[in-house]
């Protein structure tokens, strides 16, 4: 479990818990749980009713739905607390920093910069232009987190190795054979093998 993730539980569980004590403050501890069993279990039954992707495996939207749910009753003593606003600040804060919202930006980000950054070696000197994009592509290769960027960035080195090819008269240089690719370059071959 990556570092992110487990302070953002850890921050979903203190806020998780002083909700609970808000909702104790609020109300009689009884009523506090009946609320949180009942909430619970209408956002059971709302993951069944709306989880259309329920091919025999019933626990998660069930389990999301009630966790929603008792979410939903939670707000209401962190509110209690600390306020309404400042407990929407919170909520929102607590989902916008969340592994998935923050996982998909980054890999939206990472896809806009991935064709820029070797364009951007272009711009070297003609002789220095193809080494320098040949080793931003296999740098981008190993970032790659999605087979959409992986094919975007074979399709780029493809043409790099195209371009080389052509410039040398069909010998590739020795910077395409000799790099490793946890270094940022190109294939792992001992040897060019005629």
């Amino acid at each position: 479990m990556s570092s992110h993730r487990t302070l953002w539980l850890v921050a979903v569980a203190g806020t998780a818990g002083t909700a609970v004590v808000g909702s104790l403050g609020a109300m009689a501890w009884g009523s506090a749980l009946l609320l949180g069993v009942l909430l619970a279990v209408f956002g059971g039954a709302l993951g069944l009713a709306l989880g259309p992707e329920l091919t025999g495996r019933v626990g998660r939207p069930v389990l999301a739905g009630a966790a929603l749910a008792v979410a939903t009753g939670l707000s209401l003593g962190l509110g209690h607390l600390i306020g309404g606003l400042p407990a929407l600040g919170v909520v929102v804060a607590l989902g916008a920093l969340s592994p998935f919202v923050t996982s998909r930006a980054a890999r939206r980000l990472r896809g806009r910069a991935l064709p820029g950054r070797i364009v951007a070696a272009a711009s070297a000197p003609p002789g220095e232009a193809l080494r320098l994009q040949w080793k931003e592509s296999g740098r981008q290769l190993a970032l790659a987190a999605t087979s959409s960027e992986l094919l975007l960035i074979v399709r780029v080195r493809q043409q790099i190795l195209d371009d080389l090819l052509e410039r040398s008269g069909g010998v590739l240089p020795d910077y395409v054979w000799s790099t490793s690719p946890g270094r940022g370059g190109g294939p792992d071959i001992a040897s060019r093998g005629s």
